[in-house]
């Protein structure tokens, strides 16, 4: 979102399987 949040993002993407 808008708040750097590194480790949610790279949360994200292993849920997404990118």
């Amino acid at each position: 979102m808008v708040l750097p949040s590194i480790p949610l993002v790279i949360s994200r993407a292993h849920v997404q399987g990118t």
